[in-house]
């Protein structure tokens, strides 16, 4: 009766002897192949990790893959990357399929004779840096906004170009008028603000003051030596030119009659 216990007992020292004659497994082969690649030592990592890729082993593909993204001292370490990803893909390897689609933009992206990578990266955003960058694009708006034309996706019926000189309680009368034209006719009205600056005269302090809140944070122009003011006439400041989109430009010689005017010209 104990012939039987001893036979699986020398079944399985049998078993665990061919096992350890065979050496490493695969899973052992390719996670030594990452440690090395991590270390930096790349060629001894290439020695253990191709074997498996050639023998169908996805994960030896992905790593070699991102090793050769970072070659950048290979000239066609993107495209070569492209045929490790590409090829564990195919056998259903998901890190593998994002990392093609990036590869392909790059690629798509890139120049003859310019560096496809910076630094053994891919150059390609990731979300961390998007966010990054809409935060400064914001910050730049804010900075800059007063001497950006906003942007419109319709022409306005009829441009109004405010134009004045200083802060002063006049500026407050103006913004008002054009707060009011812009509630009552919307998008089909447009008001441009410029500030006449007379190098030889012009003290910034008398408009970027306190009062300065009064001026919109958009379409703020200045307009040096009223270049732009004498083109419609102005011959004083404040003032406010109606410009229709298929008409004369108008002085208004009284601002407080602009709703009128604007509502003759666009009734």
């Amino acid at each position: 009766m104990r012939v039987l216990p001893l036979l699986l007992s020398s079944l399985l020292l049998s078993a665990s002897i061919h096992a350890a004659d065979k050496g490493p497994s695969e899973d052992q082969r390719v996670g030594e192949g990452l440690v090395l690649m991590l270390k930096g030592e790349n060629q001894k990592a290439w020695n253990l990790l191709f074997p498996e890729a050639k023998a169908g082993n996805v994960t030896a593909m992905y790593h070699l893959g991102m090793m050769m993204m970072r070659a950048t001292d290979t000239p066609d370490h993107l495209q070569r990357a492209k045929t490790f990803f590409e090829a564990a893909a195919k056998r259903g390897h998901k890190g593998s399929e994002a990392m093609l689609i990036q590869v392909e933009k790059t690629l798509a992206a890139s120049t003859p004779g310019a560096l496809p990578s910076i630094a053994g990266l891919s150059g390609l955003p990731v979300p961390q840096d998007m966010e990054a960058a809409r935060r400064q694009a914001e910050a730049m708006k804010k900075q800059l906004g007063r001497f950006v034309e906003p942007l419109r996706d319709v022409a306005a019926d009829v441009t109004i170009k405010a134009f004045v000189a200083d802060s002063s309680d006049a500026v407050k009368n103006i913004r008002y008028l054009a707060d009011q034209a812009q509630a009552r006719f919307g998008e089909r009205v447009e008001t441009q603000f410029f500030v006449i600056v007379d190098q030889e005269a012009w003290d910034p302090r008398k408009v970027f003051n306190q009062q300065s809140s009064q001026l919109p944070t958009q379409g703020f122009q200045p307009d040096l030596g009223g270049r732009i003011a004498s083109e419609f006439g102005v011959r004083s400041t404040p003032a406010l030119v109606l410009i229709p989109k298929d008409g004369k430009p108008r002085v208004l010689n009284n601002p407080a009659s602009l709703l009128a005017d604007l509502t003759s010209i666009l009734n």
